[in-house]
């Protein structure tokens, strides 16, 4: 689809409108619009611009077929275009739609999300880059961001003490933020291999941030990760953040034509990972269900008990054994808890 798009462009800036009518024609109908759906004509408001149109949208297009209908060739120059017409924004739109399309998270993605965060947290831990080619050192990265924090006129002591305290701090609200979520959108939805919607949730903390639990993911590896060597750590974070976009984009995409308008309302109106100070939406009524949310995230409640009674012996294995011990006591408590009610939407 990107390609049609940079093809159609280059005709259109060369000056063969014909040529790209015919690209238009051949890409709709590739996307399922059927023959002839694109046409190109000139733009009375801004001279020397040609518009690639496709016939009226259908409810049931995908987000592709979306896209073509909406491509649009600007033949003035970038910054012309960027600089005076609305034509350069559509276009940017366009490419912003596929490009999701491409981010978005694939149904085996989503159905084994917990190994495929555990096998990035594994290579971090591993981070055989160290040895292969030299690259980094094998110390923690809670002793080098110590280190680190000494440079800055702490002492050594003092830095490596600061960074045990935050990471305590980071885990807390991991913990605090995933049980919070799981309260409300029930331990049945969070630990479903398969996307479900059935109507908007907007309570707990989802009237304040729509993905609360891949924050607190992302919160509690973030905690984890001060045990790895410190370009493992790195990694980790990086290749996490950009699996959990992943994994929004794709619930985004399943929610949005099944909850309608009352799903884009929600979307408008409620941060995507940034928590609001202040809830955004009213509260719908659905009831939180506490123990089982205790019983479902052992993980994160052990990695916060494992670094706020430990970590002040500053012993690293010591604590990543607890980190293991914690993460097969949570899938043995899982397997054998009775699935509590599903949650209208699944969010996450």
């Amino acid at each position: 689809m990107v390609d049609c798009i940079q093809l159609i462009r280059g005709q259109t800036l060369a000056g063969h409108p014909e040529a790209a009518a015919g690209s238009i024609g051949r890409c709709a109908e590739g996307a399922g619009l059927g023959q002839g759906a694109g046409f190109v004509t000139q733009n009375p408001s801004v001279p020397g611009t040609v518009v690639a149109v496709g016939r009226e949208s259908d409810p049931d297009d995908s987000i592709q077929q979306q896209a073509i209908r909406r491509i649009v060739i600007s033949a003035t120059s970038p910054q012309s275009a960027a600089k005076n017409s609305p034509i350069a924004s559509n276009v940017a739109k366009s490419e912003t739609i596929l490009a999701r399309e491409s981010m978005k998270a694939t149904a085996f993605e989503f159905r084994f999300r917990v190994w495929l965060m555990v096998a990035a947290i594994f290579v971090g831990f591993w981070a055989p880059w160290i040895e292969w080619l030299h690259l980094g050192t094998r110390t923690t990265a809670w002793l080098w961001l110590g280190f680190e924090a000494g440079s800055l006129g702490l002492s050594s002591t003092a830095g490596i003490q600061l960074v045990t305290a935050l990471t305590i701090l980071v885990a807390a609200l991991a913990a605090i933020i995933r049980i919070w979520g799981t309260a409300y959108l029930g331990t049945a939805t969070v630990n479903n291999a398969q996307m479900k919607a059935g109507s908007v949730m907007a309570d707990g903390p989802y009237r304040r941030v729509r993905n609360p639990l891949y924050l607190g993911s992302f919160l509690m590896v973030a905690a984890i990760s001060v045990l790895m060597p410190p370009s493992g750590a790195m990694f980790t974070l990086i290749v996490l953040g950009l699996f959990l976009l992943r994994l929004i984009l794709g619930e985004e995409a399943f929610l949005a034509p099944r909850l309608g308008e009352s799903y884009a309302a929600y979307k408008w109106a409620v941060p995507r990972l940034i928590p609001s100070l202040r809830p955004r939406v009213p509260a719908s009524g659905h009831a939180a269900s506490w123990g089982r949310a205790i019983l479902s995230e052992i993980t994160p409640i052990g990695v916060l008990v494992s670094f706020a009674a430990l970590s002040w012996q500053y012993n690293s294995f010591l604590l990543t054994r607890c980190v293991l011990i914690s993460f097969g006591i949570s899938i043995v408590v899982k397997a054998l808890i009775a699935p509590g009610p599903e949650s209208p939407q699944t969010a996450a």
